[in-house]
């Protein structure tokens, strides 16, 4: 019992969490309301980069292979495939918020953070949200005016504010302070400890994030949570999510290495909150009710989901071959530096 608890203390704090939250709305909401989710998302970027060595992340920027193929299914795969299952699947209601997450960039934090559970590049995951969040005013706007038949004209001096504060200046400041030996020493050796810290973070960003679904569905004037529409909306978006992410890996493992193909299908697939909510009030505040829903099932269930999925990536992960004694070292892997772990089952 103790071995499954330590091995899956995350993804139980996630699912026990968010059920506190569902049934004590008031509550949590007053407990996290101290908690800003740009400072979360923040803090959990500069301890990503702390804790990530400079020449990974130069070379996850001089070979942006995996970040490509990640951006093009944000921005190709997915909005195509969105489109198509909202003509087809689901109601009227829940067209346009489904067609709007499906056109969103990668998230802030959270698909650096799930990458480096799963044994990934998180590298190449920090350089997803820097490069699909940067060219959201071109991309996410040009597929709503194609898909909805609505003019979207995105605050792109805004964004690109949100984007510098929340993630390239802490990414930045992470890595400015690793510039020391005697600090990048001693936040190596204490690598373990941090990751507890940044997935304490973005377990307040989850519970945050229950506390605003709970909201936006309790909006939801004359609909019940188990009305066939509404469960059709849920399976569809965590099935998309899926379908993502499971084509991102296998292009992925094709093309690249198997870090890299998990960062690739985790930071593909994964979906920003904040601009879709923004988008939706701004521009479709009509539809703006049933439009959540979309939104806000396709966030919390791809932090569900991915926790387990991490965690089954992680520990399915090929064993490293042992030391030869001709050469004293075993193969080189396909990254400059062997990927950054999750604690074991004891350090966890």
């Amino acid at each position: 019992m103790l071995k499954f608890l330590a091995r899956r203390w995350f993804l139980l704090f996630v699912l026990f969490g968010l059920i506190l939250v569902s049934q004590f709305p008031d509550t949590a909401t007053t407990l996290l309301s101290p908690f800003s989710t740009r400072y979360l998302a923040a803090a959990t970027l500069f301890v990503m980069s702390l804790t990530l060595r400079t020449d990974r992340l130069w070379n996850a920027v001089r070979h942006p292979g995996p970040a490509f193929v990640a951006f093009g299914i944000t921005y190709l795969i997915a909005p195509l495939l969105g489109w198509l299952t909202a003509e087809t699947l689901v109601s009227d209601n829940y067209r346009v918020g489904l067609i709007l997450v499906c056109t969103l960039p990668c998230t802030m934090a959270s698909a650096s953070i799930w990458t480096r559970m799963a044994g990934g590049n998180d590298a190449v995951a920090l350089t997803v949200t820097v490069f699909t969040n940067s060219l959201v005013f071109l991309f996410t706007a040009g597929w709503l005016s194609i898909l909805t038949g609505t003019e979207v004209e995105i605050d792109t001096f805004g964004m690109a504010r949100q984007l510098v504060l929340v993630v390239v200046i802490p990414i930045i400041l992470g890595q400015i302070v690793r510039l020391s030996k005697g600090v990048a020493d001693l936040v190596d050796m204490q690598r373990k400890r941090l990751g507890i810290i940044s997935q304490c973070f973005i377990l307040i960003l989850i519970f945050k994030s229950g506390t605003i679904a709970h909201e936006g569905l309790t909006e939801v004037e004359g609909q019940s949570v188990f009305s066939w529409a509404f469960l059709s909306v849920g399976v569809v978006c965590i099935g998309l999510h899926l379908l993502l992410l499971a084509t991102g890996f296998q292009i992925g493992r094709r093309l690249f290495s198997r870090p890299d193909a998990i960062a690739v299908a985790i930071a593909g697939s994964q979906k920003t909150l904040p601009v879709g909510v923004y988008l939706l009030n701004e521009y479709y505040a009509a539809s703006a009710h049933f439009g959540i829903v979309p939104l806000l099932v396709w966030h919390i269930g791809q932090l569900v989901v991915d926790t387990y999925i991490a965690e089954r990536f992680y520990y399915l992960a090929p064993k490293e071959p042992e030391p030869t004694p001709s050469t004293g070292a075993s193969p080189a892997s396909a990254s400059d530096e062997p990927r950054d772990k999750i604690p074991s089952e004891n350090e966890r």
